[in-house]
């Protein structure tokens, strides 16, 4: 039984460290915000991090032992308490993430990785209708997603469980940013569909694009938004890559359907504020790549917390491994 029903979540990005004090249904008390500087390098990273923590318990007149524990978000992946990966974080590579923070705080510290922590979010507040087993896809610069089975967070042998956009949808195919061809990510992620947009735009036929014509014939400036803004109006070329994003979206997620059997798949990131004309078509092209008697029983939907959702995964993270029951009673 857990007495203290406030945890501190801390979701590190790439630009912005957040945190907040989260209840134990999921709520958000408090948010704040500071500007990540990953150029200055781990040590002030760290020291922002502490800073900010003891900074919203101040505000909130808490101390560390009045708090359930601490929970914290990464880029990357935590294995035995140490980050690896996070590329675009130079030196956050190596870091003793959870020796160090239970070195600074007398409360128990947690950490892992933030799509993962997104998608405990959801599971517990975003989604209303009580699910045992989900998938959660953030679609943007990459693909990457969390799994929730029986009700947890599935983390695999090394923490490193949830690496949905290296589902391979084409071998031989274009080169992912992780060295592997035919990625989906390589496909249908924010990267991939501009990269698609290029080739054809270059063609005999790209200059009478609406596409070409908002960029100016620039390609450099072209970007999801513009490509889905003109997908809308009926642009042949920007419905050409919402059929190619989305027909190796469903192929990867039809898979991993048949593979987890889960209740609901939710879809969030940048991309997904396309909104139906995406989510439209992957219900088409879904079920030529899933067991019908699987995709009855699952649904699909949109994430629901948008930016909030990193940070109430952090501190839903803390009562998870404390043992308490985290789905919202909303």
């Amino acid at each position: 039984m857990i007495k203290k029903r406030i945890a501190v979540g801390l979701d590190v990005g790439g630009t912005t460290l957040k945190c907040g004090l989260i209840e134990e249904s999921g709520k958000l008390l408090l948010l704040r915000k500071r500007k990540t500087d990953i150029h200055k390098g781990r040590e002030t990273i760290l020291t922002d991090i502490e800073e900010l923590i003891r900074s919203v318990l101040t505000e909130k007149r808490l101390t560390e032992k009045e708090v359930a524990g601490i929970g914290l978000g990464t880029p990357g992946y935590v294995v035995n308490g140490v980050i690896h990966g996070s590329p675009n974080m130079p030196g956050w590579h190596g870091t003793p993430i959870v020796k160090i923070m239970k070195s600074a705080f007398k409360t128990p510290f947690f950490a892992s990785n933030d799509v993962t922590l997104a998608a405990l979010a959801e599971y517990v507040v975003g989604q209303k209708r009580k699910v045992s087993n989900m998938i959660f896809y953030a679609i943007g610069t990459g693909i990457g997603g969390g799994l929730i089975i029986d009700g947890q967070v599935y983390e695999g042998s090394f923490g490193m469980a949830g690496e949905l956009g290296h589902v391979i949808v084409e071998p031989g195919g274009r080169l992912c940013g992780c060295g592997i061809q035919g990625c989906v990510e390589a496909y249908s992620s924010t990267v991939g569909m501009v990269g698609i947009a290029k080739e054809l735009l270059t063609g005999s036929k790209g200059k009478n694009s609406r596409i070409y014509r908002a960029v100016k014939g620039d390609l450099s400036k072209v970007t999801p938004k513009i490509i889905y803004d003109m997908a809308k109006e009926g642009d042949k070329v920007g419905l050409q890559i919402n059929e190619t994003v989305c027909r190796y979206l469903s192929m990867a997620m039809g898979g991993m359907i048949n593979i987890i059997n889960p209740d609901l798949v939710v879809l969030g990131g940048g991309v997904m504020q396309a909104g139906d004309i995406i989510m439209k078509k992957i219900k088409h092209y879904l079920p030529r790549y899933t067991l019908p008697d699987l995709l009855s029983h699952c649904r699909l939907d949109y994430a629901k917390l948008g930016e909030h959702a990193g940070v109430i995964g952090c501190g839903a993270l803390v009562f998870q491994k404390l043992g308490a029951n985290i789905r919202s009673k909303a």
